[in-house]
């Protein structure tokens, strides 16, 4: 009895946890590039998603000896209902480059697309 208790904790242990993809880097301009990030079968949020993506960004602009600038990250999917999925677009930048600053958050929405100024 024991066993088959731990067989069905694991059966749904398995069915609960997520699967995430990240994709490669994408390059769509100079110095700017896009990843996208999808999770699958579990209740991650966007925001967990996209720090995916944003890990990927990094360490490919650790890879070039650069630091990484984040755009607005696109979403979409409902949790633990759809796949999550989110659209990174990002620059990697010298830390001497005068367009490296600090990111203007009171332009950023919550729904993470740029609001309207």
């Amino acid at each position: 009895m024991r066993c088959l208790s731990l067989f069905v904790v694991a059966a749904i242990l398995t069915i609960l946890s997520a699967c995430a993809s990240v994709s490669e880097v994408t390059q769509l301009g100079k110095d700017t590039y896009m990843v996208d990030a999808t999770t699958r079968g579990g209740f991650q949020s966007h925001g967990e998603t996209t720090a995916l993506a944003v890990n990927k960004a990094r360490e490919f602009c650790s890879s070039k000896g650069k630091e990484l600038m984040t755009g607005p990250a696109r979403t979409s999917g409902a949790r633990g209902w759809t796949p999550v999925e989110s659209t990174l677009t990002f620059q990697c930048l010298d830390a001497s480059d005068p367009e490296y600053v600090r990111p203007n958050l009171v332009d950023i929405a919550p729904n993470g697309k740029s609001a309207p100024n």
